[in-house]
């Protein structure tokens, strides 16, 4: 600096020039929003130093002290700041930087979609310098490279957690640094419509098997499971598999639908369990007299409802089916010579027969035996035969008398 001298007698002032000696401290520092920050100058000059801050080559009025106090930090408070200190002898600077830490002024939102749609998810950032913003999903992998998400459209497999990045890098001391801040959590919701399966597709099963039903789905997160039969909620029933064991007809077959739900919407599937027929009345053996009504029933259960046909297996050809009898019962009114012999009953349903046991119509004879010939007339030596000969049955047995006794062997016709 310049170095000079006055004064009168013996006594002499020494004047030194700042120049060369101030300095800043600290010469770059960073700051969060609504901080408070110093900046101190000092210098060797003098005496008769004055101050004065500018910042970004414009002067802060006021501001003439050693100690620059920057209260309530804003985005406009970064920049370049300069010490100026002077005397007669000349004038001397010095520089510090402000950085300002990036932050968010606009926090992304949570979202719902539906695929399909077009979605733009934003968030906004600030700080000195401007920082760069991009976004990262929840592996932290990049998805955009600006302060926008645009999903055009929303598929499967976009729903989860995104969040923003906002940086910038600066020169503090002699070190490059990156400051970096991150947003909060956004998470895109894509409801599962159009994606609900479940499986096996319409199964077929039998009385007593078992079976489990899978229910899959897309989008999400959150999704969440309720399985039906015939329209009504099943308790408990709220996972991705529903098992059924010891299949009945009655109480397991029918349809089975997944409905799907997360906050972006639901949707369902279903699947019908078909369960094969099982005869759980038999028939049964019965007795009629000609004249009488009689009726043979069968049940059977099965998903759908069983269809029935009856066969007669005797009085007839093996096998013959009794037209119109089409229901779980068979019914004889009046009964006929001719109804007698053995009938069963056919439950058939998903392609499949269940045939009961065989049941025995037994008709009586009485009111249709005959003996020939009739009050024949014989001589001495003479031969003759008695033919007897009766309807109804089955398993009709023959007794022959004589003037009211048993005859001893003579059981045939």
């Amino acid at each position: 600096g310049t170095l000079s001298g006055s004064g009168s007698g013996s006594g002499y002032v020494t004047m030194l020039s700042p120049e060369g000696s101030v300095v800043v401290e600290p010469v770059d520092q960073v700051a969060r929003v609504e901080e408070t920050v110093n900046f101190t100058c000092a210098s060797l000059g003098g005496p008769g130093v004055t101050y004065q801050w500018s910042k970004d080559d414009s002067v802060l009025e006021g501001e003439n002290s050693t100690l620059l106090v920057i209260s309530n930090v804003s985005t406009s408070s970064g920049g370049n700041y300069t010490c100026n200190a002077s005397n007669t002898e000349g004038y001397g600077t010095a520089y510090g930087a402000l950085y300002v830490h990036p932050f968010f002024t606009l926090q992304p939102a949570d979202a719902l979609s539906r695929i399909n749609v077009n979605l733009t998810l934003t968030c906004e950032a600030d700080g000195f310098p401007s920082p760069a913003v991009h976004w990262e999903d929840s592996e932290g992998m990049s998805v955009s490279s600006s302060a926008l998400l645009e999903l055009a459209p929303v598929i499967f497999g976009d729903e989860g957690v995104y969040y923003c990045v906002a940086e910038t890098t600066v020169t503090v001391g002699n070190d490059r640094i990156t400051l970096t801040a991150l947003s909060m959590n956004a998470t895109l919701t894509v409801s599962p419509e159009g994606s609900v399966t479940v499986m096996p597709q319409d199964p077929v099963r039998s009385f007593g098997e078992d079976i489990s039903f899978t229910c899959s789905a897309m989008g999400g997160p959150g999704n969440t499971f309720q399985w039906q039969r015939n329209g009504q909620d099943i308790d408990g029933a709220t996972s991705e598999t529903l098992n059924i064991t010891g299949i009945n007809a009655t109480t397991d077959g029918g349809t089975y639908t997944c409905t799907v739900s997360n906050t972006a919407g639901n949707a369902s599937n279903s699947s019908t369990l078909m369960v094969n027929p099982l005869i759980t009345l038999q028939p049964l053996d019965t007795s009629a007299t000609n004249g009488s009504s009689v009726t043979l029933t069968c049940e059977a259960e099965s998903f759908p409802a069983p269809s029935y046909s009856w066969e007669v297996l005797g009085g007839g050809a093996l096998g013959d089916t009794v037209m119109g009898a089409n229901t779980s019962t068979l019914t004889f009114s009046p009964v006929v010579f001719g109804n007698e012999g053995e009938y069963r009953c056919n439950a058939s349903a998903n392609g499949v027969t269940d045939v009961s046991n065989t049941a025995t119509l037994t008709v009586s004879p009485e009111g249709s035996v005959t003996v020939m010939p009739q009050d024949p007339i014989g001589s001495f030596g003479d031969d003759i035969s008695f033919t007897c000969s009766a309807m109804g049955g089955p398993g009709n047995t023959f007794q022959w008398q004589r003037n009211g006794q048993d005859i001893d062997n003579a059981t045939s016709e």
